[in-house]
């Protein structure tokens, strides 16, 4: 429904910087956000999309030199 927590953490990167950027399958961006990790590089970060169609997006977290890419799917 849009709604979800991204949960997980960076290892060592206390209070880094992290980007996150939800992408759909046409490379349109439509979320970004920056938010600070926690002790231990632990991030939970609560996502609200709203109104977004069904299907397919990316998930991209990055910070410093480190990035993951994610497929997710919206139902």
């Amino acid at each position: 429904n849009g709604a979800f927590t991204i949960k997980g953490s960076l290892g060592n990167a206390d209070n880094a910087e992290v980007s996150l950027e939800i992408t759909n399958m046409l490379g349109q961006v439509v979320y970004k956000n920056k938010v600070m990790s926690a002790t231990g590089g632990a991030i939970n970060e609560k996502v609200r999309l709203g109104n977004i169609a069904t299907g397919m997006y990316i998930l991209n977290v990055g910070t410093g030199n480190v990035s993951k890419t994610i497929h997710i799917e919206i139902q």
